[in-house]
């Protein structure tokens, strides 16, 4: 797999993986715990179970006891690294001394407006390149930290417990046009954002 899909269910991963490794290694669970880090715990319980399951030779110097107790603890520690390197936007935020409102000033937009955008509810393809850019520079991170933290479903709402709940499903995301036309920012800021918008190879890389 050389690029990670956006979307990806556990069984759907675990084909992939099982067609593509030969056998359960630190290196292959490690490889597979950087692509997927929110997995890291599910992936080392499947090597896990996987050498278990072959009954590793003892001229691999491990057993599989052994490999499925130290398989979970470094695959854990990996999404613990990943976590405390990066956290949330808002936590991210936080540790440079800003608030939602202070990063809002920062990159032209009102504080409503971030609060959607730290718990993902705008359409990630639909962001444009230079509010990815500007997040960058006030945060200080990499573009790539900025768009693995954009990605992915809402967080977690009170919508997402009444879906679970078996109430009918709500809509939990919007375009960053659609949240641009309700956002308390003037009509300049307005014009330069849909400038952006509409300027070709703007919108945030697939």
């Amino acid at each position: 797999m050389t690029v990670k899909p956006r979307h990806i269910h556990l069984d759907e991963l675990f084909d992939h993986i099982a067609i593509e490794e030969d056998e359960p290694s630190y290196a292959a669970l490690s490889r597979w715990c950087e692509l997927f880090p929110e997995h890291a715990s599910e992936l080392a319980e499947y090597f896990a179970t996987w050498a278990e399951q072959i009954e590793l030779p003892i001229t691999q110097s491990v057993d599989a006891e052994r490999f499925a107790a130290e398989a979970v603890s470094h695959a854990l520690n990996l999404l613990h690294q990943e976590d405390s390197k990066q956290g949330t936007l808002t936590q991210i935020a936080r540790s440079a001394g800003l608030n939602d409102a202070d990063v809002a000033v920062r990159i032209g937009l009102d504080e409503p407006f971030v609060m959607k955008l730290f718990r993902r509810k705008i359409d990630f393809e639909s962001i444009p390149q230079l509010c990815l850019d500007r997040l960058r520079d006030v945060l200080g991170i990499t573009l790539a930290v900025v768009r693995h933290h954009l990605r992915g479903p809402p967080l977690a709402t009170v919508a997402n417990a009444r879906m679970k709940s078996g109430k009918k499903a709500v809509r939990q995301t919007e375009t960053f046009e659609e949240a641009l036309a309700s956002a308390a920012i003037d009509e300049t800021q307005k014009a330069e954002w849909r400038e952006a918008l509409w300027a070709k190879g703007s919108h945030a890389e697939q």
